[in-house]
């Protein structure tokens, strides 16, 4: 049993204390807390770097330290910490042991004041991103390379089922298309709403269909809980765009 000192901790021991408590969730195999990013190493976030908004907040453009392209998730002040967590915690737990080529990569998360942030690594191409809608209107991609995406795209969707997690919220403006030299690659964002296969309840409220038709019916009319087969739902939705 390890013995409380009484002697009053120096920040040197607080930060050993939280490299033990990281290395006892990995082996525990619990989602160890994320980095948390200092809000003077990131780039002022103003109208100008937005590249999109949604239900949660607001995405910008901007820089890590100066150099690193990255995008800031700042969230909706209305926006609680937990959820903020939650969504850090599906991109940790989905790639606890390496970067995942269609998933961001989570630099860390601000908790410390209102707006939260959440910072994620910046896809696209010649610093533009570019959701899978956009890309699409733009004619962006050639049809064999949009085969190869939607290839991608499956094999994605599958790797985070296979990791017991459901997205639950894919969407043609939660995929990102980013480029890597010969070919272009999907890249699933935003996971505000996704949870644990496991932990998947009925919604309690009822929505209208036609204003989220990328959402199965069961799970929009509340009969039945998220579910593998609702986010397969949903990609069968995007294939339809393609």
């Amino acid at each position: 049993m390890v013995q409380l000192s009484k002697t009053p901790v120096k920040p040197a021991k607080a930060t050993k204390e939280t490299n033990l408590q990281k290395e006892q969730h990995l082996s525990s195999g619990k989602t160890p807390m994320p980095v948390t990013i200092q809000r003077r190493d990131l780039t002022p976030q103003d109208e100008t770097n937005i590249i999109g908004s949604g239900t949660y907040g607001v995405c910008y453009k901007g820089f890590y330290h100066g150099n690193i392209p990255v995008v800031i998730k700042s969230f909706r002040k209305s926006i609680q910490r937990h959820e903020v967590q939650r969504e850090s915690e599906a991109l940790q737990d989905l790639q606890r042991t390496q970067h995942h080529i269609s998933l961001p990569l989570l630099f860390g998360v601000n908790l410390d004041s209102l707006s939260f942030l959440l910072v994620t690594q910046l896809n696209g191409a010649q610093d533009r991103t570019y959701a899978l809608g956009n890309a699409i209107k733009e004619k962006l991609l050639k049809f064999k390379q949009w085969v190869d995406l939607a290839i991608q795209l499956a094999r994605t969707l599958g790797y985070i089922q296979s990791c017991g997690w459901l997205h639950n919220d894919l969407k043609e403006n939660n995929i990102v298309v980013h480029y890597i030299s010969p070919a272009w690659n999907p890249v699933i964002i935003d996971f505000g709403k996704s949870c644990l296969i496991k932990k998947a309840k009925v919604k309690t409220k009822q929505h209208d269909a036609s204003r989220y038709p990328w959402i199965a019916p069961e799970v929009l009319q509340y009969t039945s809980p998220p579910s593998q087969a609702s986010d397969i739902f949903s990609f069968g939705m995007i294939l339809k765009l393609l």
